[in-house]
């Protein structure tokens, strides 16, 4: 199943998968960047009257409401704590341990190895498994069709972070 799944979009999956703690601080760095550009004159206030978007801090703000990868990012947030409750409730201990432990408590290979006795092959059939359900679970409730499905857009807003 992972060769159809799009190669930009399971590139994207595994980044947001690997960074799923980190999820909140990709926000405040977007946030932060977008803060960046603001602009506290006199001149920036009557150049923004005059333009259709300037520099002032309601600018900025406003643009954070419309900002593509700030909205990617907060329903990758959603879509990813929705699917690690279903990961709680799944029976499949492995699974669930699996995810637990890669995702949530960021253990590398051999730990997992270590504590669920697996091999590099089990490792990585099982991450590609739950590749392909995050995948599932986000077309399943229409994450693509929400917020886009402009892969340059998407490689852009990430490199942009």
């Amino acid at each position: 199943m992972e060769s159809d799944i799009d190669r930009n979009k399971l590139k994207e999956i595994r980044y947001m998968l690997n960074n799923y703690k980190k999820i909140d601080s990709l926000i405040n760095k977007r946030k932060d960047k977008l803060f960046s550009r603001i602009k506290t004159s006199k001149n920036a206030w009557l150049m923004s009257k005059s333009q259709l978007k300037g520099s002032t801090i309601e600018d900025i703000v406003s643009d954070m409401d419309d900002d593509s990868t700030l909205q990617r990012l907060y329903s990758w947030k959603e879509v990813l704590r929705d699917f690690s409750i279903c990961m709680y409730e799944n029976e499949d201990y492995l699974l669930s341990s699996f995810f637990k432990l890669k995702y949530l408590d960021q253990k590398d290979d051999k730990e997992i190895t270590k504590t669920l006795e697996l091999k590099k092959k089990e490792i990585d059939y099982i991450e590609d498994k739950i590749i392909e359900e995050v995948y599932r679970y986000a077309k399943r409730n229409h994450f693509y069709i929400l917020n886009g499905d402009d892969l340059r857009a998407i490689r852009k807003s990430y490199s942009n972070i």
